[in-house]
């Protein structure tokens, strides 16, 4: 399954919500908790990247706390009209404790480089290619951002483009304009900062 999404940042969280509210289908409060580990490949530059995710949920009356093992290998896609949408073949699974998992990573050769901590609120809204996931986000020290997601079983041109004109449909219904789309990945966007902060 392939997740097809797009993030933008957002200046006025409360003013959003709001919106969505008006035509979207809350879900809950979710704070979530990432570590990232990565091992590099043989003979290459390239790297193998894992997260381990602690989740604890608020919908409705019910509390939950979960734990997930996530693997993605992302792509930025050009579409049609020349600009980019990510595309993530996803692969997960709960886990009952992260303990082991992390002892694994770290005994063979993983390293963890990243964390991040997001505080959501989820909705979702039903579109002609699916239900869209969309999730208001704060993430320290990088802002708030809008992130709106699709799953869909083909990752080909066409199935990318007719749902990311979807996605920016949501996009305009919550009256934030295309020029707030954020290309970068989030580890890209906490280095920068990161890096901005060692240098003051």
């Amino acid at each position: 399954m392939y997740e097809i999404e797009l993030k933008a940042h957002i200046y006025n969280r409360e003013e959003t919500i709001k919106i969505l509210n008006t035509f979207a289908n809350y879900v809950g409060f979710f704070q979530k908790q990432d570590s990232y580990y990565k091992l590099q490949k043989q003979n290459s530059n390239d790297f193998i990247s894992v997260r381990i995710r602690k989740e604890l949920s608020k919908q409705e009356q019910n509390i939950s706390e979960k734990i997930y093992l996530t693997y993605k290998q992302k792509e930025l896609k050009n579409t049609s009209d020349g600009t980019k949408i990510e595309v993530n073949n996803e692969k997960e699974c709960e886990l009952s404790n992260s303990e082991t998992v992390i002892s694994i990573l770290l005994d063979t050769g993983f390293c963890e480089y990243l964390s991040k901590s997001k505080t959501v609120e989820k909705f979702t809204y039903q579109t002609p290619s699916g239900i869209a996931t969309i999730e208001i986000c704060t993430i320290p020290p990088i802002g708030d951002f809008i992130e709106i997601e699709i799953l869909n079983d083909s990752n080909n041109e066409s199935n990318v483009d007719i749902i990311r004109k979807e996605i920016l449909s949501i996009l305009e219904k919550c009256n934030i304009p295309q020029s707030q789309i954020e290309n970068k990945f989030y580890s890209q966007l906490l280095n920068e900062a990161k890096a901005d902060t060692n240098q003051e």
